[in-house]
């Protein structure tokens, strides 16, 4: 669990980033040349809760799913406290349509001309346009600026009375605020506490949260029967992420020789190209830069391409992700069945 849980990084991250998102799973997240339709041993364990058999229209119908049953709660929940719900006309918020179902079949790491033209996706990406958003499935942020918002009858402490039955107590009252930087803030949790308990001081937002994983199969993730089971699993993944394998070792003398030195693992040519973009947490950056940033994209992403052809990187490396995955299915199959037992009954 990471150091401080931030309200908003992760309640709105429950209701609003959940993208269904090839590469950017916990799942597929280890490198970028894992191919989208390799399995592993994991899997057959695990997507019923991930999705990962999921089409993208199935993917599609659970997400919109989802939201129906998050909003259905969160406005009985609001009922229940004296207040109307709608997410999509907020008093005292702004909404921001950032839900969404991402195609998979757009994202094409192993196609070389699709590399050509798009690198990694990052500075310029196909993705832009093509997310479905769903009612209920925006994000709200406070703003300052109430006269910059749409007018309600609500006074200045209904407002706040609704906000404090939507997202709960103010952080003041049982975290710390920290600074952003740019005017924004967010809200620290103690390093302690778990995500249900993050929910259980976030309102109806969280209270919704809560009911949902309890009776979906994700939401055994947070079950307290197999947190074990999950931190092995993301112990595992950690490893596969961090270490550093003979492929990398090959790739990373061909990036050298390509004219990219400095890179260790297959993961650090993308990462650096994000590290550079960063555009979550610092202005935009001006289109020159952008254009630059854009070309040395493409060419990281082909060198990169190019190297883990040239050294069978992929290959590799899924091979050592099986065998690896193998053994923690062997050591922990028992819990792995019981889990898999447990997301069927739910689904």
């Amino acid at each position: 669990m990471n150091p401080l849980l931030h309200k908003i990084g992760y309640v709105v991250g429950a209701f609003v980033f959940a993208f269904t998102f090839a590469g950017c799973s916990d799942a597929a997240s280890d490198d970028v040349a894992v191919s989208k339709q390799q399995r592993f041993p994991l899997d057959e364990y695990l997507s019923v809760i991930d999705g990962t058999d999921l089409s993208f229209e199935e993917q599609n119908r659970q997400w919109e799913d989802r939201q129906a049953r998050e909003t259905e709660l969160i406005t009985q929940c609001m009922h229940d406290a004296g207040f109307e719900y709608d997410p999509d006309n907020l008093p005292g918020m702004r909404s921001t349509a950032f839900s969404g179902i991402v195609d998979r079949s757009l994202l094409r790491w192993n196609d070389r001309d699709w590399v050509a033209q798009w690198g990694y996706g990052i500075t310029n990406s196909p993705l832009e346009g093509n997310f479905r958003l769903s009612p209920g499935g925006r994000s709200s942020f406070f703003s300052d600026g109430l006269d910059e918002l749409p007018e309600h009858d609500l006074s200045e402490a209904e407002q706040a009375a609704f906000s404090r039955a939507l997202n709960g107590p103010p952080c003041e009252e049982w975290g710390v605020v920290e600074s952003l930087g740019h005017g924004a803030t967010s809200c620290a949790a103690p390093r302690d506490w778990t995500l249900r308990q993050l929910n259980e001081v976030s309102g109806c937002r969280g209270q919704a949260w809560i009911q949902f994983n309890d009776e979906s199969p994700e939401g055994l993730r947070q079950s307290d029967e197999f947190l074990g089971l999950f931190d092995a699993i993301n112990q595992l993944r950690a490893e596969l992420r961090n270490e550093i394998t003979d492929a990398d070792r090959d790739w990373a003398t061909c990036m050298a020789d390509a004219g990219f030195p400095n890179f260790e693992r297959q993961i650090d040519a993308e990462n650096n190209i994000w590290g550079r973009r960063d555009t979550f947490w610092r202005p935009s950056l001006p289109p020159t830069q952008l254009n630059e940033l854009a070309e040395r994209e493409i060419d990281t992403a082909l060198a990169d391409f190019d190297c883990r052809v040239g050294v069978d990187y992929e290959a590799r490396r899924n091979a050592h992700r099986t065998e690896l995955e193998t053994q923690f299915v062997t050591d922990h199959r028992q819990a792995l069945e019981a889990l898999r037992d447990a997301a069927e009954q739910r689904s």
